[in-house]
């Protein structure tokens, strides 16, 4: 125990010296402080000599004056100072979209790309895209003049529709003889014969293929004779007979030797709306586009192209749009 005393009262020792040597050490540096400051000669500084008053009263006017900015114009359209032009590199000419010509991507107007701020519109393909996903490109709006990027207003669901094509279900009828009793063929699409005994009017008709009864879907109104100039026989047998079609609601004239189709024909249509459907519609009856509420009617038929009749609300006809082939 006392070892240990011993030992703490020597190194309590050491460490007084050291303060003390270093402090010493401290207070010499100090006293040669004062010598190592050196003192700054600055040169009297000059007389400015006169005020210049007369710059100095434009000056101030100048400052006290309001200065009425006008922005520049170009085509006839002013161009903000505190704005910037979009202006678009293609190819070697640069093409401001405030202006008209020229368009950055024909057809499409540089008005239409702004005002509706399409997006991707420096894209070569802008016209073929679709921002809001409505089936109708940026070119379709833009002819229609709707809002691309609102899924509620686009063209009409008719601008996708095509004809693809006309089929028909052939019905051949021929009068075969000029003497009564009227013998009158039906030669497609089967074979059958009616024969027709004045007096007029004379219902007709040919077996149904299935229940083998006779569907008189015609009514025979009269008949005439008649002969006209023929080079080789001298005179020909052209005699004729009117019939009414129940089917059709339509009066139809059959001539000796002349096949007349009443075919019933079809239309085919692709409705191109993100996928294609086909449609199938017989001339005068009423279709439904796939996705569409609007009703239709298929008026006429022909092998290129079609005309079809919306329905209104109330039931009366609407507009008559002609469909053509794709």
């Amino acid at each position: 125990m006392q070892k240990k005393s011993n030992f703490e009262k020597t190194l309590l020792t050491i460490m007084a010296l050291v303060a003390l040597g270093v402090s010493g050490y401290l207070i010499y540096l100090s006293q040669g402080f004062s010598e190592s400051l050196s003192e700054r000669v600055v040169a009297p500084r000059k007389e400015m000599g006169e005020v210049p008053l007369t710059s100095v009263q434009e000056a101030t006017k100048l400052l006290g004056q309001v200065f009425n900015w006008a922005s520049p114009t170009k085509n006839g359209k002013p161009v903000p100072l505190n704005k910037s032009i979009l202006v678009i590199l293609k190819g070697d000419s640069l093409v401001d979209l405030y202006v008209p010509e020229p368009k950055l991507r024909d057809p499409i107007t540089n008005e239409f790309l702004v005002k509706n701020t399409i997006p991707d519109f420096l894209s070569p393909n802008v016209g073929d895209l679709d921002p809001d996903d409505d089936g109708f490109t940026n070119l379709e709006e833009f002819k229609r003049g709707t809002n691309p990027k609102d899924a509620k207003e686009h063209p009409p669901f008719t601008d996708h529709l095509f004809l693809k094509e006309r089929t028909a279900d052939d019905y051949i009828l021929k009068l075969n003889s000029s003497q009564d009793p009227y013998q009158v063929i039906l030669t497609a699409p089967r074979r059958d014969s009616a024969y027709i005994q004045p007096p007029f009017p004379k219902n007709f008709g040919f077996k149904d293929p299935i229940t083998r009864q006779i569907n008189e879907r015609f009514e025979a109104k009269g008949f005439a004779k008649k002969d006209i100039p023929d080079p080789v026989l001298g005179t020909k047998d052209a005699s004729e007979m009117t019939i009414l079609d129940r089917a059709t609601n339509s009066t139809i004239v059959l001539v000796k030797g002349v096949e007349k189709n009443l075919a019933d024909y079809y239309a085919v249509f692709e409705f191109r709306h993100k996928e294609v459907k086909e449609v199938k519609c017989k001339k005068g009856a009423d279709f439904y586009i796939p996705g569409v509420p609007t009703k239709f009617k298929l008026v006429e038929i022909e092998e290129a192209n079609a005309l079809i009749e919306s329905t209104k609300p109330d039931g009366s006809p609407g507009e008559k749009l002609p469909i053509t082939k794709r």
